[in-house]
Parts: structure tokens; C-alpha cells; sequence
């Protein structure tokens, strides 16, 4: 199991490093700025997404063709906070703030997604997962010890 978490960590690293590279030479054509964003971590290759650094504004639900939507989630004891739970296909970084005592996650599965997830962090902390989502119900929860049985989560639609 440490080796495996060790092998997630040192990925996650690579890819991180990666996404922030690609976002120092993209030459500013997106008009955004990545100062004071965090590359997103928990990716996977399963579901054709790339992390991403981000500080875009843009709306949940917005239309942005192409672009990384970013959605802002708050993890409490034993809660997730979103300002939506509906929204349109596409690649979205769920950035979540551990607001709590304790540490939390995010993990999310649904169509084409399935075992991607954040880092755990700490109380006031972030950790985020970008993934592309399809239309259909979407499951995203708190894979932290017991949490997700305490009532951590929440269903996404996406049509």
C-alpha cells in the first residue's frame, strides 16, 4: 500500500509539474493567470483528462468551449459544498478547500471516470481533480477513512 501511494504521489508530482510547464509556455493566449492557482492533482489517464493550472472565473455551468471550468468545493465534517450540482459536458478542476478539523479528499466516478482522486489535505489546505465529464450522474465524495459513510457526498448531473 506505500509503495502503491508512494508510485500515486510521485505521478501526480510528474504530471503537476507538467501541467504548470504547459501552462508557462502557452504564451497567455487564454488571458488568464496563473498566479496564486494550484495544479491539479488526481488525474488519471483513464479518463483522457490533464491537470491543469487555472485561476479562470468562469461559471460552473458556463459555455467556455474548450476551457477548464473551475468549481470551487468546501469539505467539512462530514459535508461537500458546491455552488451547483447540475452541470454541462466538460472538463471541469473541482478545487476543494478543507474548511474542516480534519483531513479529507475528493474522489469522483461516473461515466468514462472512475477512481480519480485528489490528494488527501488538511485543515486549510486545497487539492484538486480535473476531470472531463460526460453527460449522466456523476457520484463525488470524500474517500477519507469512514467519511464518505458519514454522508460526504454528493450526486453531479450532467446533461
Amino acid at each position: 500500500m506505500t509503495m502503491r501511494r508512494n508510485l500515486v504521489g510521485a505521478a501526480m508530482g510528474a504530471v503537476a509539474t507538467a501541467a504548470v510547464l504547459t501552462a508557462c509556455s502557452s504564451g497567455g493566449s487564454s488571458g488568464g493567470s496563473a498566479a496564486g492557482s494550484t495544479a491539479a492533482a488526481g488525474s488519471t489517464a483513464a479518463t483522457g483528462s490533464t491537470a491543469s493550472t487555472s485561476s479562470s472565473s468562469a461559471a460552473a455551468t458556463g459555455t467556455q468551449a474548450g476551457a477548464t471550468q473551475m468549481v470551487k468545493v468546501s469539505a467539512t465534517e462530514f459535508a461537500l459544498t458546491l455552488p451547483t450540482t447540475t452541470f454541462t459536458p466538460g472538463t471541469y478542476t473541482f478545487q476543494m478547500s478543507d474548511d474542516g478539523h480534519a483531513t479529507h479528499a475528493l474522489e469522483i466516478q461516473g461515466p468514462g471516470v472512475t477512481g480519480t482522486k485528489s490528494d488527501a489535505v488538511g485543515p486549510g489546505a486545497t487539492a484538486s481533480l480535473t476531470v472531463t465529464l460526460q453527460k449522466g450522474t456523476y457520484t463525488l465524495w470524500c474517500p477519507v477513512a469512514n467519511h464518505r459513510a458519514l454522508g460526504m457526498q454528493t450526486t453531479l448531473t450532467v446533461g
